[in-house]
């Protein structure tokens, strides 16, 4: 911890101390990263400890003195200062997550506070933790918790959430393949430091951006990972999936999987692709690691030049700024994990299939709904536009037991809203030989086959309107056109029988065409 005033006020508390201890507990698996999650969680409370000096004017005070029922109030009104230095508005909250998590941390606190009363059989101390956990069940979450959630919503839905540019991985992938083969030249000639490391950091951004994983995810891969790597075709692999096609068959036999540590303990796959296999079988390799100035006491599949690791984040933004991308500030590995999951919605995954994708990322379908994928805009104004509009025509009925993708959005537009499919001003009207006068193809009785008519009778030549069947137009929809408003299917099919009853020669066109024409007269006497 850097030994500042802050680490010097964390640093001298028996209780901060007490949660140091137990945040070292709680991470005892994650050996490579919790001194950091300590470390931070440390500096909180000491900063926090800092402000409750400030706002009494206790400055001898420490930690387990102000723990008690009295100081309650000025306990929630220092984790909000905490979460924001000059902090006197709700408004003001910079850091809202960090009022959040040192609600956890008092209670953590209080709770070891009462324990020492419990082994002391201090009954009057153990009873003040007690009622101060009472207040804090009672009122933290309106005094605290509440203004930082409310407060982070609002952030999160005002924050722009650009993904990758999809052009931008293509190119990095391909960047990544042909560097890696050079690299392998180089140390398959002379094993330098500067190769070795080199060649970390290529595999390294290789791993991190195939599998969208965690960043630290991947730095944290042990050699004894890698050696228990999984590889080549089994009898289980063949027992589990006999239909594989040729290329999935060469992608199982081409492709490794080892497994690292992830999330509470779980473990997560690595997926490792053919092309970093070789340079993976160098970074391993006992001899290599020697020459390429590696500690061998240093586990790591990815080492620095002492005992920790090279940290995949800085291998990624090295590699991206020695070509020219579109978006590079976007190439991180929570985005690439958001974009993953995003794009996963074109998909059509079964449950099953999600349940794969979301145990490949490591974490829960509800941590994948709701914090990594985003409402693909795409998916938005082309699929649920679909049911929309269907609804809006009241076509439900008609389209029923359909998949979305089977819906032909064209289709849809010219038969709900012509004035987005964009209708020609002679409308489609398509007898097959020119004439107005063929009733057995566009009567009212007979349009029920109206769309096997337009299958066959597509590339048939265009008729203009007559003047005819114009002055019938202006007639029978002179209150739509008054009121520019495009008449529905029941409109048209009423002009229609009017038509026909008074001898006029309307009724021979399709009522969507009689629409779209309406449209057209609307559009015209807007402009």
């Amino acid at each position: 911890m850097t030994y500042d005033d802050i680490g010097k006020v964390a640093l001298h508390d028996d209780l901060i101390i007490c949660l140091g201890n137990m945040w070292m507990t709680k991470n005892i698996g994650n050996k490579l990263k919790r001194k950091y999650y300590t470390s931070s969680r440390m500096r909180d409370t000491a900063r926090l400890l800092m402000n409750l000096r400030i706002k009494t004017g206790n400055t001898e005070y420490s930690m387990m003195d102000f723990l008690i029922p009295e100081h309650f109030d000025d306990v929630a009104f220092a984790a909000l200062q905490t979460a924001s230095p000059g902090f006197d508005d709700m408004e003001d909250l910079k850091s809202p997550s960090t009022a959040i998590k040192l609600g956890y941390d008092v209670k953590r606190m209080v709770t070891a506070k009462m324990g020492i009363a419990i082994r002391n059989r201090n009954l009057e101390e153990r009873k003040l933790c007690a009622d101060f956990l009472r207040l804090m069940e009672m009122e933290w979450s309106l005094k605290v918790t509440k203004t930082a959630h409310v407060i982070l919503q609002v952030r999160r839905f005002n924050k722009d959430k650009p993904l990758p540019d999809p052009n931008d991985i293509e190119v990095l992938a391909q960047y990544l393949k042909d560097e890696m083969k050079e690299i392998e030249l180089l140390l398959s000639k002379d094993i330098h430091p500067a190769h070795y490391r080199r060649a970390e950091m290529l595999a390294e951004t290789r791993l991190l951006i195939y599998n969208k994983r965690r960043a630290g995810k991947i730095e944290s891969i042990s050699v004894q990972h890698y050696l228990r790597r999984t590889k080549g075709i089994t009898d289980i692999d063949m027992a589990m999936r006999s239909d594989l096609t040729e290329l999935e068959t060469k992608l199982l036999e081409s492709q490794e999987v080892l497994e690292t540590r992830g999330k509470f303990g779980r473990g997560v796959p690595v997926i490792i692709p053919k092309d970093t296999v070789k340079l993976l079988g160098f970074l391993a390799n006992g001899a290599v690691r020697r020459e390429g100035g590696i500690n061998e006491k240093n586990v790591y599949l990815f080492p620095n030049s002492v005992m920790g690791v090279l940290r995949s984040y800085d291998s990624l933004k090295t590699i991206c700024s020695e070509i020219k991308l579109r978006k590079p500030d976007q190439i991180t590995s929570v985005n690439l994990r958001k974009y993953t999951a995003t794009v996963s919605q074109v998909f059509d995954l079964s449950p099953q299939e999600q349940s794969w994708l979301v145990n490949h990322l490591g974490h829960t379908m509800d941590v994948h709904k709701i914090h990594y994928r985003q409402t693909a805009t795409t998916i938005e104004r082309v699929d649920i536009s679909k049911m929309m509009l269907l609804q809006e025509y009241n076509l439900c009925a008609k389209y029923s037991g359909k998949k979305l993708s089977e819906i032909d959005l064209k289709g849809v537009l010219e038969e709900a809203c012509p004035e987005i499919a964009g209708v020609s001003d002679t409308d489609g009207y398509t007898p097959g030989n020119n004439s107005v006068d063929e009733p057995d193809v566009f009567t009212f009785e007979d349009e029920v086959t109206s769309h096997k008519q337009k299958k066959s009778l597509a590339s048939n030549t265009r008729v203009q309107w007559t003047k005819e069947e114009l002055q019938e137009v202006n007639h029978y929809f002179e209150e739509n056109i008054a009121a520019e408003k495009t008449p529905g299917m029941k409109e048209c099919r009423r002009a229609q029988e009017n038509s026909k009853t008074n001898g006029g020669v309307l009724h021979k066109r399709n009522w969507e065409t009689l629409k779209k024409k309406v449209w057209n007269l609307i559009q015209k006497k807007k402009h």
